[in-house]
């Protein structure tokens, strides 16, 4: 079957699984005094089926030797999980994306990436069918939940940890996780990582340990300790990281404030040689709200050891930070410094944002450029949220090795 019919065949029968929940409800399902139903096969027949399509047109146009982009893609996503039994759940995510007319975009593994005339830019969305998530929980330890398999690891704000949900293939993790609340006020997760699913439908072997300890008592501030140990493929590079992050919404003076304050060190170990890197991290943001209008100004500093190494986040969602453009995946070996100003707020029933970014290097005098940033989405019916996204990015310095970048998307998800 091609790949271009695959999303029309899943969706079909996908609406067909949909009677999975109605069949459930005339199976007469008892539960326990726990809430758990009182077999292994109620669990599975009362189990809940979800689906969700999000269509998604983008284009991307750069001052380069590239040709422009332009991709119309369909995900298609179905998830399965089953109700509690004897403290076991179990949850099946299955996505599929699909190229929605002619392939005008290198998606990191078509023809279009080639070098050579043709060779378009890139919209990292590449067709196939994924085992997105695939893994059991067991809640019967006091306080705790441990899940093994494929499954999503987001933690905190997803600058060092997170499943780049924004692209149509999310990054989920092989991971056996534990979460234990048994101290008052305290979250503390740890994930042990054998495996990465990327967002270019590959697979990456590691051996990642993570640990975050939160920490809500405080009446002023959410507090976050972490250490990261992450190995970078298979015999590729490790990248330590430590840090603390204070987050909070108070009242001074009768205005309502929100900030970030968070410091980070990252070691980084060259596999194939006895080289080390050191860098720091710090995020600085305050907030507050000026009539209907949210106003954040921030600065954020992925740092330099010494103009040889910028500090590297392999696992983090990275469209959320420095640009929708997603210029600075990688981090400049000067380091990068991101100045922002966000004003967001809703006009007309639709959540609209705007960002400014002036990005300069942190070892230096290097200027990286500037960025703006513009999105509207709206709720236009009970299951359906469109959405409008702009990024302009104009590069800095003749030799920052950046070039001009404008990507637009339009979006449309719908969940059932």
């Amino acid at each position: 079957m091609k790949r271009k019919t695959l999303a029309i065949a899943i969706a079909t029968t996908l609406g067909s699984l949909l009677t999975v929940p109605l069949m459930a409800a005339d199976a007469a399902i008892t539960e326990n005094s726990n809430n758990e139903v009182a077999s292994l096969q109620d669990a599975i027949k009362g189990g809940t089926v979800d689906l969700n399509f999000r269509m998604r047109l983008e284009s991307v146009d750069q001052d380069n030797s590239r040709d422009d982009a332009l991709a119309s893609t369909l995900k298609s996503r179905l998830t399965y999980t089953t109700q509690a039994y004897k403290n076991f759940q179990g949850q099946i995510e299955v996505d599929n994306t699909s190229d929605i007319g002619d392939e005008n975009h290198c998606d990191s593994q078509n023809d279009m990436c080639d070098s050579g005339p043709g060779q378009h830019s890139v919209v990292a969305d590449p067709e196939g069918t994924e085992l997105n998530q695939a893994w059991i929980a067991y809640t019967g330890l006091k306080n705790t939940t441990i899940k093994h398999g494929r499954q999503r690891v987001n933690l905190d704000n997803q600058r060092f940890i997170g499943g780049v949900a924004w692209r149509q293939n999310e990054q989920t993790y092989d991971a056996t996780s534990i979460v234990n609340t048994s101290l008052p006020d305290t979250t503390v997760i740890f994930a042990y990582v054998k495996g990465v699913n990327t967002i270019t439908d590959g697979d990456l072997d590691t051996d990642t340990t993570l640990l975050n300890v939160s920490y809500t008592g405080l009446s002023f501030a959410k507090v976050a300790l972490y250490n990261y140990d992450i190995e970078a493929g298979d015999g590729g590079d490790t990248f330590n990281t430590s840090g603390i992050r204070f987050t909070g919404s108070p009242e001074i003076a009768g205005l309502k404030v929100s900030y970030e304050i968070e410091y980070a060190k990252q070691d980084r170990d060259v596999y194939s040689s006895s080289a080390n890197n050191d860098a720091k991290y710090t995020h600085v943001a305050l907030g507050t709200t000026v009539g209907p209008v949210n106003v954040k100004l921030g600065q954020e500093v992925l740092g330099s050891d010494s103009g040889l190494y910028g500090f590297q986040t392999p696992l983090a969602t990275k469209h959320k930070f420095n640009g929708f453009a997603d210029v600075f995946l990688a981090t400049p070996i000067d380091g990068l410094e991101d100045n922002y100003l966000t004003l967001s707020g809703k006009v007309a029933g639709a959540k609209v944002s705007f960002t400014y970014h002036e990005f300069d290097a942190d070892k230096g005098s290097m200027d990286y450029g500037d960025e703006i940033d513009l999105a509207i989405s709206k709720k236009v019916l009970e299951n359906t949220t469109v959405l409008l996204k702009y990024a302009d990015y104009s590069q800095g310095g003749s030799t920052s090795g950046k070039v001009d970048t404008q990507k637009v998307w339009l979006q449309a998800q719908v969940n059932f």
